[in-house]
């Protein structure tokens, strides 16, 4: 008989959740036994979560993001000096760095120098931390040479933007889902929400695949114009051309289908409408305080996001899942000047997000804001930036975030280690996988540890569902 080893159990175990019955009956049957449960509830689903995600597309180079900060960078052991060497060119001086503590016996890290207010949040507001060498993977891998020998499986089409930020977002590494993670958790807990016709899904950059369920679409809203639903839809304007599309979208509407698919089809329209007029009411009405954020792309999306979490009671959400792509980030050259200006503007506008949602909101441990990117960069330059990787580095940000630590395994920056793919070229190996990472906020969202594999299906690979513990440990606490 083949030798079964109790990683594969798990593995076959998870998969063999999904694979008895189609993932759409799954998640129908999660869902409706997760309705049932959190009616039946104590406190009747009364507080609420927000997850924030803000996509780096494009592949930061998040080794110059967090970077070996030793106190003898000169010494033969430096990290920092290892870093030096290897990053040649592209590597930021030393004294540049915004030094950060390490209380959980982390490697000696800094910061880049254009992240200032995000160094104070971590060292003395300690509600920001960091993941190190975090990517896609299917089961742990602690070498290059179990690749080499054919030991492991790897990700479909590694260094590719298109595979690798599908993966991102559906934590399917072996295959080309167009369903995201945050899709099929909105598929299981959407009916909590008391309103049904504004998604618990919102986007400020339109569609995406993170966001995308089997039964859920992501809600759009434009942060400059902020325009959703038909143009002209309401007579908003008073114009003549207004008025028409109005009555004959009534029209359209109160029509009776016989066809099934015509009926559907103006159904999910109506209901669309519908929530674009409460989600428009929400937004006309005035807030008691001013938020002041910067004028920037970041700064904008981030400002209506904190609207849309002031405003949840009025749109009647418990559970809001935020969409922002933030990208520019294929640095290919010109990467230091280039990431002088853009980490600035993170900077800034998540500084003003966390004082939004922490002292004017006051929803500080309600709010998750996490980063992603489809890769990490190569630690050699290829003479003015970096090329595609694997390996990177990830922040999150919020009051129940054991901040002040980094997690997981930052490599020592050496070209030839076991962890560089290709020997010299200083393309990096995860060590932390996304499935560990997301899977320890779908726990503090709500989802139940028997539902994980129906999000993550190789979950089984990197945690034990059965143990009741933290996936990484980042949050302090996932209730």
């Amino acid at each position: 008989m083949t030798k079964i080893t109790r990683r594969s159990f798990i593995r076959q175990s998870s998969c063999a959740a999904i694979g008895s019955t189609t993932l759409m009956s799954t998640l129908l049957n999660l869902k409706a036994l997760n309705a049932a449960s959190f009616n039946n509830s104590a406190n009747m689903m009364e507080d609420y979560k927000a997850l924030v995600c803000i996509l780096f597309s494009g592949g930061n180079d998040s080794f110059n993001m967090l970077v070996p900060k030793d106190s003898n960078p000169t010494s033969g052991t430096s990290l920092y000096k290892n870093y030096r060497n290897t990053r040649s060119n592209l590597a930021l001086n030393f004294n540049s760095l915004h030094g950060l503590s390490h209380l959980n016996g982390a490697v000696p890290l800094g910061l880049h120098p254009s992240l200032p207010k995000m160094a104070n949040l971590y060292n003395n507001s300690r509600n920001v931390a960091f993941i190190s060498n975090i990517g896609t993977l299917v089961e742990p891998i602690t070498s290059r040479s179990q690749i080499d020998n054919n030991q492991v499986q790897t990700p479909l089409g590694l260094l590719s933007h298109s595979d690798q930020q599908l993966q991102w977002q559906t934590c399917m590494p072996l295959d080309r889902s167009a369903v995201g993670w945050a899709g099929r958790m909105a598929d299981l807990i959407q009916s909590i929400n008391p309103n049904q016709n504004i998604s618990m899904n919102i986007s400020m950059s339109g569609t995406n695949i993170l966001q995308t369920g089997n039964t859920t679409v992501e809600f759009a809203v434009d942060p400059y114009s902020r325009d959703i639903g038909i143009s002209g839809d309401n007579g908003s304007q008073g114009w003549l051309l207004d008025e028409i599309i109005t009555r004959s979208l009534d029209s359209m509407f109160g029509n009776t289908y016989q066809d099934i698919f015509k009926k559907s089809y103006a159904g999910v329209i109506a209901n669309s409408r519908e929530g674009n007029r409460i989600l428009q009411e929400q937004l006309d009405i005035p807030l008691p305080y001013t938020l002041n954020f910067p004028d920037t792309d970041l700064g904008n999306s981030l400002k209506l996001v904190a609207e849309l979490i002031a405003k949840s009671q009025g749109l009647g959400h418990k559970r809001q899942i935020f969409f922002i792509d933030y990208g520019g980030w294929d640095h290919h050259d010109d990467i230091l000047a280039s990431q002088l200006a853009m980490f600035q503007e993170v900077d800034d506008a998540l500084d003003a997000f966390n004082t939004a949602i922490s002292t004017q909101i006051n929803m500080p441990n309600n709010v998750l804001t996490f980063s992603i990117s489809e890769f990490g960069r190569s630690l050699t330059s290829n003479g003015n930036g970096t090329d595609h990787a694997w390996g990177g580095n990830v922040m999150v940000m919020g009051g129940n975030v054991d901040g002040g630590k980094t997690f997981g395994q930052y490599p020592d920056i050496v070209l030839g280690s076991s962890l560089d793919l290709w020997p010299g070229q200083g393309v990096f190996i995860p060590t932390t996988s996304t499935d560990a990472y997301f899977a320890e906020m779908a726990l503090w969202y709500g989802v139940s540890p028997t539902e994980l594999p129906v999000l993550f299906p190789n979950i089984g690979n990197f945690y034990n569902i059965a143990n009741g513990g933290k996936p990484i440990g980042y949050l302090k606490s996932l209730t």
